[in-house]
């Protein structure tokens, strides 16, 4: 190997030398002169060899360039796939038309009374503001030949369009599934209408013809629908319907949501559980529908997706003012996180390749001192170690770019082969960005061989020769340097971070960014001291562990990246990650729980709600769950199925007479209005419930059961307390609560006064159904004859917890008038994403880790044959083995992580004392101007602790028996 490199490298030398066979050109190009000519053909005469020669090494050299492919190749190849995937998820304008409109032209919906503001996709941004700055909005404008505020129909959309119109609309079904009655999404469209292709297709049988036909789709056959027969359906009035199934389809909403079933819109209609749905109309004609169209339909109160608009959306010129911020600001968004992404690929793969072209060029160094002692330039020595990096660079960006691409491609379709109900955009891959960190990978591999190619250039050839190897000493200023461009950083995020935003990405951002980048560059600087400083103190250890803080501070070339690797990957987690618990900790401070933890409520809507039937249901297929009623006072007048001694039930304000409350609850009384308005409301304010029930609420003390218990009452409101006691009248009549209209009919034949308690308001609403100013048992309800409806069923376990496949199997057979929550306390959504991220640090870590230390062994073969030779036991050489993988891994996690908490504790700052407003400003969200910090100091020990340890396991196991014995000169 040696004479071979050496004799090649000569030959370059001799190719590059001014009077080499190669360097008389005598070409003169027009515009160019002789000798600007001659040393750009030498250069390029001089690349062509080193190429050369770096392929020939390649091939011959395979596991130390599969090495570096695989170096370089891994961040490219998580990179491009992560990419390729938000390509694929991200569906743009025109990629939706398909889903959202089908074949036609356009799909229009009704955005209100006022005249609309849309943005290109047809998302409603509010109002047109009146020209005289009053609030409000300018009134819609009226179709000629139809009412100002009638629906909007077929005819009433063909008469302003002018083209065909059909209906379809996104809803949601109840079907019954043996004793189970999910609800299920459902895409009610006539199919058999060419409008509608695209939006689903047909797959076999065919479509429905009438409403009691019916289409299922493949992800609803997944979620057990069937294919044939028949289904049965229940609509809001609780009624089953039988339908006959037809046909199979597939198909996506406008939402990007896969629909079960597919069926009429008039079907979808009578049968839809969802209150409040508003359809949409399909319109079909020869011209397109133009932005200067959609503009117009918004002053008729439309909010309109135009084909045309989707395939080419308006210039931000022609764009409302609002609009295009928003645009403009989410594109600097795109941006920036594009740019942290660059920048992070290309740190982490300089670190991460540094080590293996560091050792490689330390393996050649003999080559290359032959080479020099024979009149090679130190340019041709640094363009020989430049040389392999851009020829692995080159390859395996390129490896690792088709790589990510085609794993990418086969994960999506072996996962939608299993998940019929998974719904993402066509396969894309966003080529310029690809091509981005294809150009990245490659500029970084050059840069982690420009320190070792400097390095070989100043090679010393009589201590190279002579077999004497090690890194210089560390220049005094450059950890200098480094110290002070870390404090800088730091400065600049904290400024960053604390001065807040005006709305979008700007110089603020960027300094973030900016100042991020500098602290691992600064910590770059400070590392090699920092290598030295371990080991000068490693001579107090034991002998595998000296031996390897000895061999880290003398290679300092090879560890440098190492440690700089898994230190970017820690500090990027910890920051993270600090972020993220201190985020998490603020959002469960102000969590507000909605009953007690592990119990449930089922909330009874409408007059028609069947207790009992929610009893049944309960004890037949959660029969261990115990449901104890709570009902609220109310006026007979609006519930006119209640019968009691009393229609209505008000209380008296200490502050107020019975007059003047009565004069508020009954305008035509002849008081008037009187200063007790605002504290006098048509509801009384009361719920009833048990005490089991209000305790596991609220905590309480014995004197406040004990009012409680002899027909008093717990207030909430301590403006209706006097002398310890709440007044309340009561009475007859109709329409006592309505406030607009007279009651001549209504009078007071009750009066009474009950013993009271003031209990935290806060503590009591909040674990509560409501606002309400008072609770009393239901025994005092029955004694005083006043109007009580049930409004829900608080429902416990024996156990303490109501499982999740006990609420499943009781919401399932619910009807729709009935909704089941249960309580189960602030949960982190985000527990998942940062399991991953600890998990692909670690990874990472542990990779870079094994690498330094194989390389390590590789360049120290010939110590460890030493070792053998006196006498050295394989257990010595494992210990020395796993100790450089455990101080390689331990100096990279525990800088990392003490880099990581700059980042990190700045982040606190916007996300939990600032928010951004929709107008730019800074607003306070927690109540106080110090940030939450919290640290996940078990996570980030056990990545410290274990991952180390774990690669030093490793490398202890992969140490060969017998070391390979070389023979020696004297």
């Amino acid at each position: 190997m040696a004479s071979g490199d050496a004799t090649v490298a000569s030959e370059d030398a001799t190719t590059d030398r001014p009077g080499g066979p190669r360097s008389t050109v005598t070409a003169n190009p027009p515009g160019g002169s002789p000798s600007a000519r001659g040393r750009f053909a030498r250069w390029l005469s001089g690349w062509r060899v080193t190429i050369r020669i770096a392929r020939r090494d390649a091939r011959r050299y395979k596991w130390r360039s599969a090495l570096i492919v695989v170096m370089v190749g891994l961040p490219v190849l998580l990179l491009t796939a992560g990419i390729t995937l938000m390509a694929t998820s991200d569906v743009s304008l025109a990629e939706s038309v398909p889903r959202v409109m089908g074949s036609a032209q356009a799909r229009i919906g009704s955005g209100g009374s006022l005249r609309t503001i849309q943005s290109a996709d047809g998302q409603n941004l509010g109002s047109k503001a009146n020209s005289d700055g009053s609030p409000g909005g300018i009134a819609a404008l009226a179709v000629p030949g139809f009412a100002p505020d009638s629906s909007w129909t077929t005819s009433k959309v063909r008469k302003l369009t002018g083209g065909r119109v059909i209906q379809t609309l996104d809803s949601w079904m109840r079907v019954t599934l043996g004793d189970r009655r999910p609800r299920m999404p459902v895409l009610g469209i006539d199919a058999r209408d060419p409008l509608a292709r695209g939006m689903t297709e047909l797959v076999s049988g065919r479509w429905a013809s009438t409403p009691s036909e019916i289409v299922v789709t493949k992800a609803g056959i997944a979620n057990g629908l069937p294919q044939n027969g028949t289904l049965t359906t229940t609509g809001p009035e609780g009624k089953t319907r039988l339908l006959t199934v037809v046909g199979i389809a597939t198909g996506q909403t406008a939402f990007g949501q896969l629909p079960f079933l597919v069926a009429l819109p008039d079907l979808v209609t009578g049968l839809s559980v969802m209150d409040g749905f508003t359809p949409a109309f399909l319109v079909g004609r020869t011209d397109p529908v133009t932005w200067a169209d959609v503009r117009a339909m918004n002053d008729y109160g439309l909010l309109v997706q135009s084909r045309a608009v989707f395939l080419n959306p308006p210039p931000a010129t022609e764009l409302d003012p609002q609009i295009a911020q928003r645009i403009g600001s989410n594109q600097r968004g795109n941006d920036l996180v594009l740019l942290i992404a660059a920048v992070g690929l290309f740190i982490e793969t300089t670190l991460l390749a540094g080590p293996a072209f560091a050792v490689s060029a330390a393996r050649q160094r003999r080559s290359l001192a032959l080479a020099a002692s024979n009149g090679a330039e130190a340019r041709q020595l640094r363009r020989y170690v430049l040389g392999q990096a851009v020829v692995l660079g080159v390859v395996s960006a390129a490896v690792a770019v088709f790589a990510g691409v085609l794993l990418t491609l086969a994960g999506l379709t072996w996962w939608k082969a299993g998940h019929a109900d998974f719904a993402t955009g066509p396969f894309e891959v966003s080529w310029p960005r690809v091509v981005g960190v294809f150009i990245s990978a490659v500029v970084a591999s050059v840069v982690a061989a420009l320190l070792p190619a400097k390095g070989m250039a100043r090679l010393d050839i009589v201590s190279v020769l002579a077999g004497r190897s090690g890194d210089r000493k560390v220049r005094r200023g450059l950890p200098a340097i480094g110290v002070v461009v870390m404090v800088i950083s730091g400065l600049a995020i904290f400024w960053g971070v604390a001065s807040g935003s005006k709305g979008g990405i700007g110089l603020r951002e960027y300094l973030v960014v900016g100042g991020s980048v500098g602290l691992v560059l600064g910590c770059l600087m400070v590392i090699p001291a920092l290598l030295a400083v371990v080991g000068r103190l490693g001579t107090h250890l034991a002998l595998p562990l000296r031996l390897a803080a000895r061999d880290t501070a003398r290679q300092r070339g090879r560890s440098t990246p190492a440690v700089a690797a898994i230190m970017a990957a820690v500090a990027v987690l910890t920051a993270l990650s600090i972020a993220e618990a201190s985020y998490d900790r603020k959002r469960e401070s102000t969590y507000q729980p909605q009953g007690p933890m592990g119990a449930g409520i089922i909330m009874l809507l409408g007059e028609d709600a069947n207790e009992q039937g929610v009893r049944s249901v309960t004890k037949r297929f959660a029969p261990q769950l115990v449901m104890e009623p709570v009902g609220q006072v109310v006026d007979t007048a609006a519930n006119p199925k209640i019968r009691s001694k009393v229609s209505w039930v008000t209380p008296v304000p200490r502050t107020c007479t019975e007059a003047e409350v009565w004069a508020r609850l009954n305008p035509d009384g002849g008081v008037g209005s009187t200063s007790c308005e605002s504290l006098v409301s048509a509801e009384s304010g009361v719920q009833v419930g048990s005490l089991s029930s209000l305790a596991a609420v609220l905590p309480l003390s014995m004197p406040q059961r004990v009012v409680l218990q002899r027909g008093g009452a717990l207030i909430t409101d301590a403006t209706l307390v006097r002398d310890g006691r709440v007044s309340y009248i009561a009475g007859t009549g109709t329409g006592t609560g309505d406030q607009s209209g007279s009651t001549t009919t209504a009078k007071i034949t009750q009066r009474t006064s009950l013993p009271a308690v003031v209990v935290n308001p806060q503590m009591l609403r909040a674990n509560s159904r409501g606002f309400f100013s008072a609770w009393i048992l239901p025994e005092t309800a029955t004694r005083l004859g006043w109007p009580v409806r049930i409004t829900s069923l608080d429902v416990s376990s024996p156990t303490g917890t109501i499982s999740p496949e006990e609420e499943r199997a009781v919401a399932d057979r619910l009807g729709d008038e009935y909704t089941l929550t249960v309580e189960r306390g602030y949960q982190n959504e985000s527990r998942l994403i940062l399991l991953i991220l600890f998990s692909v640090a670690g990874l990472l870590v542990l990779i870079a880790s094994l690498i330094s230390t194989a390389l390590s062994l590789a360049e120290s073969q010939n110590d460890m044959a030493t070792l053998a030779a006196v006498g050295a036991t394989r257990h010595t050489r494992r210990g020395v083995a796993g100790a450089q993988a455990l101080v390689v891994a331990a100096c990279g996690c525990l800088l990392g992580v003490a880099i990581g908490m700059v980042p990190g504790i700045a982040s606190t700052w916007p996300l939990t004392v600032k928010a951004i407003t929709a107008g730019g400003q800074t607003d306070i969200v927690t109540g106080h101007t110090a940030p939450v910090i919290v640290v996940p100091w078990l996570p980030l020990l056990g990545l410290v602790l274990l991952i180390p340890l774990l690669a030093a396991g490793l490398a202890w196991i992969a140490v060969r028996h017998h070391p390979q014995m070389t023979r020696r000169l004297a």
